[in-house]
């Protein structure tokens, strides 16, 4: 059996006014009294409002009432139609006649639709469906229009960070990291940057009484990039061309660059800087924050108590103010304007115009020219020449100038004799305190506790004879290299000041009184030589 609506028939004869009430069948909706009476009132049909009311809702079968002893006019087969609120779809609902000759036919149902301005997406074939098999109180569908579809505007899909992260982190002891923000957006060569995403144009759309309405414009857009980037075949993807990192620039451009510009300081709102490549900040790099890059490092502004470590050469336009905490390590040359109480080491050559009260190591040449051009206080130290207007000072002040092997190997070295030192005094103490459990242990007096610290000993007393055994060959390795740089030279275009100490290889030569345009280095004798420039 089918599903059907419950409905009603209202039937009028000699012997009054009947109501024939049909239940719904399976999935078919149950009638409802609110329909019923709403076609009475429109027909002036009167009844006994409680008696039919519990007729509908408790019907089961189906049911006839009298409704009164009156006869009414005939009344036809009734559609009531309703158009949605957006004008996109008709319905019609059907009431049978009141006698069995009085049907709609379909052109009348065209006709009336047609009266109402209903003159577009009328479904034939629903009408046909009715005509065929006539269902009552259920809604017909007989006309629908075309919904519009809004188009999309063109979007662009960046596959990086547009707004790089500075918010510090919090430490899991609850203080805040304002140097570590990973602000950096870091690529590879064929990296995926962007993609577009074409616009989509809409499609018009049409009311059932045939107005069309137009879909709102789209937005086009097209992939703007810059240096490092390419664009793809179907123009629908940008990609990078090197490794570096990614940002969007002021054009809105995608850019690729393996130098990371800093606008302004380094500071707590950058964060430290590892980069992979070269790193350019055109302002100050305050105390206490680091910058770590694989290419070069060029400062604009001031270096204060920061460490700065490359694999190329270090620029500093305004030099370094460390406090006693700053740091520059480089693979390639360092030049600064100045370098003041401040740790420098390189594997090539330093170029300034004043070194004060710094530790400086270079395995090339250390230049000090210019206006100043001093070495005041501090230890300076290069494998084969330092050249300086003026060394020391009429102040006094401890003063050192070494040349002839190389720093950085003799740093090296000077590392690892401290620690050959210190693991001796700690393998000493440990023997004494294996020997102390020894007795103890032949005697029965470890407890458990003391079992575990025995053990704890044995371990620690193993590995520093493992990391000796490591030191040893790699110093005996260094002291057959530490020969000396042939033709090793202090040169001092202006003036030595007394007390300046200058070592030569391994030969020393204090500064007792003036000198002035002179140059140092070792004779056949192995004696400090000085000479004139």
């Amino acid at each position: 059996m089918a599903d059907r609506n419950g409905y009603f028939r209202v039937r009028s004869s000699e012997e009054g006014t009947f109501l024939t009430l049909f239940p719904a069948q399976n999935n078919g909706e149950p009638l409802k009294i609110e329909e019923v009476l709403e076609y009475f009132s429109k027909h002036e049909i009167e009844c006994e409002l409680s008696r039919v009311k519990y007729a509908v809702e408790s019907l089961k079968k189906e049911t006839e009432l009298c409704l009164s002893k009156k006869q009414i006019p005939a009344i036809r087969e009734e559609m009531l139609v309703k158009v949605s609120a957006d004008n996109m779809k008709v319905t019609a609902r059907f009431y049978p006649p009141s006698n069995e000759t009085s049907y709609i036919g379909k052109e009348e149902i065209l006709r009336a639709l047609s009266y109402q301005g209903i003159q577009y997406g009328i479904l034939g074939d629903v009408v046909e469906a009715f005509i065929q098999n006539r269902e009552y109180c259920k809604d017909y569908i007989f006309a629908e229009g075309v919904p519009l579809v809004e188009g999309k505007d063109a979007e662009i899909h960046y596959f990086f960070n547009l707004k790089p992260n500075s918010k510090p982190k919090l430490k899991e002891d609850g203080s805040v990291d304002f140097h570590d923000l990973e602000n950096i957006n870091r690529v590879k060569a064929g990296d995926v940057l962007a993609t577009l995403e074409k616009e989509q144009t809409g499609t018009v759309g049409i009311t059932v009484y045939g107005v069309k309405i137009p879909p709102q414009a789209v937005k086009s857009t097209y992939l703007k990039y810059g240096k490092g980037v390419k664009l793809s075949q179907d123009q629908l993807s940008l990609i990078s061309e090197m490794d570096g990192h990614v940002l969007l620039d002021f054009d809105e451009k995608v850019v690729v660059s393996n130098t990371y510009l800093v606008e302004g300081n380094v500071d707590a709102s950058t964060g430290n800087i590892r980069y992979d490549g070269s790193v350019k900040v055109k302002g100050h790099v305050c105390s206490g924050f680091t910058i770590i890059a694989s290419g070069d490092v060029e400062i604009e502004g001031v270096v204060e108590g920061a460490k700065i470590i490359a694999q190329g050469q270090i620029v500093l336009q305004r030099g370094i103010q460390g406090m006693g905490k700053g740091i520059l390590q480089s693979q390639g040359a360092i030049i600064a304007k100045f370098i003041e109480s401040a740790s420098v080491l390189t594997n090539s050559s330093i170029t300034t115009e004043s070194i004060l009260h710094s530790q400086v190591s270079a395995k090339e040449g250390i230049y000090v020219n210019g206006r100043k051009g001093m070495i005041v206080g501090g230890h300076v130290r290069s494998a084969v020449l330092i050249e300086t207007q003026v060394a020391g000072s009429g102040m006094g002040g401890n003063t050192i100038l070494e040349v002839g092997v190389d720093p950085i190997m003799k740093s090296r070295m000077e590392t690892l004799e401290a620690e050959q030192r210190q693991l001796g005094t700690n393998l000493d103490k440990a023997r004494k305190l294996i020997d102390v459990y020894k007795v103890k242990k032949k005697r029965g007096q470890l407890t458990i506790d003391k079992v575990v610290e025995f053990q704890k000993i044995l371990q620690d007393y193993s590995d520093m004879e493992k990391r000796l055994a490591q030191i040893e060959p790699e110093l005996d390795q260094m002291y057959e290299c530490m020969d000396g740089v042939k033709e090793a030279r202090i040169k001092v275009w202006k003036d030595v000041h007394p007390g300046v100490k200058l070592v030569i290889d391994d030969e020393v030569f204090y500064v007792m009184s003036p000198e002035h345009h002179c140059q140092f280095y070792l004779g056949r004798d192995r004696l400090v030589k000085r000479s004139s420039l």
